[in-house]
């Protein structure tokens, strides 16, 4: 329409591509729906030429890598062989640039028509002929004029609870005061022209049903039980959460974060979330669970904490003054709230650290130590001396950073390779410790090396590919193994004579050939995901939390000064509402309480 504000769509559909579009105003949005970890199924009906079976489908339900890009699994049926073309029902959760088209491509297959059916929830078809309390029609006078009613009436219908009401009249869009000139359109009159002809039927088809909805919003009518059967898939929901992030621990990892007073910050990329795993009142554990995509690295600094996630760097400041006034049966004493973030782009980012006030990030696709400014995506400040260019390539897999005296000293590195990701090749017995001063190789012969850390004046470091945790002597560089775990170890963090390792499942395709596999297919323990404790005067067990869900791989741990704090997602409504204030302007703010 000629007076509908800016718009951005939601996943790509270009244009040899046809059928449901989804629209929206916000970025935000646009972006949390687009990630794969909201794990919406989008469905696409495509025709193409060659005559497939489902033996020959069978390598995309497993996933596939195309030119270096890996690709998740996708869901197919073959409808009908009409001829010299296919009709098929492909499902995906990724939404890459030309992601259907390109897998089927790789089996024989050349897409001649594909239209997208489904987004999530979102069904291409007629709004006529679904149940009449199953949609209402909104226009956006409607909203312009009265935005708390009708608002208000769409929370109602969907079982939810209006509870912010807006202050004052919304705006024609973000970024204009004024409404839309309705003759923009005509600057892409001749581009539309080109295209109209796909549209014009379901446009006049919405025209007629938008124009004479069979449900006119309302706040008052007939109870649909749409909040009882909101209410139920909410349950459903959080239900089938607690499952995948189900864990069971020992009395004594309870009784280590209870007795320090401490939680620790765990990071999983592969669910999508970042844990905390709190002490609770109970004597239990209590784990919380928030959802970002891909995080990584973790780093505590001075109150504040830093998170490293797909594509940007977020930092989280602690606000005692809000923890005491969060909800919940618990008090909170800490809250980290959303500061800003820096874009960095896919850099494969892995760990961070602060070394004093500087924040330093392990820029692994580029394979050097980096730090970030307002203005570049990274500041490249080190890298090996064998790592030849500055190249997106993942030539050694830098993963880890260790700091000493306020420096960064020790990187672990998985090969001393300088080609194209030439690391795989030499994964076992390849990886090394590095000195970030003189470039001296510290000590090598490791497999797979993750998480190195100064503690108690000595060189920590985990032989993942061992799934063993060990300590350095940086005169000799020998290793003494302090103790085998049943998992690929990754993450390390001490809390006083303990050490806190993160476990991860092995997993075949990646990690097949390790001794740690071999170590664990011939013994009698089981693969395990979650976090050990380790005595690391003894090199006993002390301890566990295991994962029992869907939680397969631990990235990096971390301790937080807090017995029981909060972490804030980004766009978070409580964030939304929390200010910090200059001192001076606190003295002059209306409804301060005096102290």
């Amino acid at each position: 329409p000629p007076d509908m504000p800016r718009v951005v769509s939601i996943g790509r559909l270009d244009l040899t591509s046809e059928g449901l579009l989804l629209l929206t105003n916000d970025g935000d949005l646009k972006r949390r729906l687009e990630l794969p970890s909201t794990g919406w199924m989008r469905k696409y009906r495509v025709r193409a030429r060659g005559a497939p079976s489902d033996e020959s489908l069978e390598p995309l339900r497993r996933g596939v890598t195309i030119e270096g890009e890996r690709f998740q699994p996708m869901s197919l049926r073959i409808d009908r062989q009409q001829g010299g073309n296919a009709w098929l029902t492909v499902g995906i959760r990724e939404g890459r640039n030309r992601e259907v088209r390109r897998a089927l491509e790789s089996v024989g297959l050349v897409v001649n028509r594909l239209i997208r059916t489904s987004y999530g929830p979102f069904l291409l078809g007629d709004l006529a002929q679904l149940p009449e309390d199953r949609w209402c029609a909104v226009g956006y006078e409607a909203l312009l004029a009265d935005p708390n009613t009708v608002l208000e009436g769409l929370a109602q219908r969907l079982g939810l609870e209006w509870d912010r009401p807006l202050p004052g009249p919304l705006p024609h869009s973000r970024t204009t005061l004024d409404a839309p000139d309705p003759e923009k359109w005509r600057r892409n009159e001749e581009q539309l022209d080109r295209v109209w002809h796909l549209v014009a039927e379901s446009a006049a088809r919405a025209d007629a049903v938008l124009a004479d909805p069979p449900t006119a919003l309302s706040l008052a009518g007939p109870d649909t039980g749409r909040r009882q059967a909101v209410a139920a898939r909410r349950a459903e929901q959080q239900a089938a959460v607690h499952a995948a992030f189900r864990s069971v621990h020992t009395a004594g990892f309870a009784e280590l974060l209870a007795k320090a007073g401490r939680t620790l910050a765990v990071t999983t990329y592969q669910s999508g979330r970042v844990l905390l795993v709190r002490p609770a009142d109970d004597g239990g554990v209590n784990t919380h669970l928030k959802r970002f995509p891909r995080p990584m690295g973790l780093a505590a600094g001075a109150g504040q904490l830093v998170l490293g996630t797909d594509q940007s760097v977020w930092r989280f400041d602690d606000q005692p003054a809000l923890a005491g006034r969060l909800p919940g049966p618990t008090a909170h004493d800490g809250c980290y709230v959303p500061a800003g973030s820096h874009t960095t782009g896919d850099i494969s980012i892995h760990e961070l650290a602060f070394a004093g006030d500087d924040l330093w990030v392990v820029n692994t696709r580029f394979s050097c130590l980096a730090t970030l400014d307002g203005t570049h995506s990274f500041v490249p400040r080190w890298r090996p001396r064998f790592v030849t260019q500055l190249a997106a390539e993942d030539r050694c897999h830098l993963n880890g950073l260790a700091i000493v005296d306020g420096r960064p000293k020790y990187v672990t590195a998985l090969a001393m390779t300088d080609t194209r990701q030439g690391w795989r090749a030499e994964k076992v017995g390849g990886g090394l410790v590095i000195d970030v001063e003189d470039h001296g190789v510290v000590a090598q012969g490791l497999t797979m090396p993750h998480s190195p850390r100064w503690y108690r004046d000595q060189l920590w470091v985990l032989d993942s590919g061992n799934g063993a945790l060990c300590r350095v002597d940086i005169a000799t560089g020998n290793l003494e193994t302090v103790a085998l775990l049943p998992g690929f170890t990754r993450g390390l963090a001490f809390i006083g004579r303990y050490a806190v390792v993160g476990l991860s499942k092995v997993r075949e395709h990646v990690f097949a050939g390790l001794p740690l596999a071999e170590r664990l297919e011939a013994g009698p323990e089981e693969r395990s995901c979650g976090l050990w404790v380790v005595d690391i005067e003894t090199g006993e067990v002390a301890a566990f939390l295991r994962f029992e869900g869907d939680v397969e791989e631990v990235f990096d741990v971390q301790v937080l000064p807090h017995r029981f704090p909060e972490l804030l997602e980004p766009g978070d409504a409580l964030a939304a509402g929390a200010f910090v204030l200059p001192e001076v302007a606190l003295r002059d703010l209306a409804g301060r309480r005096a102290e």
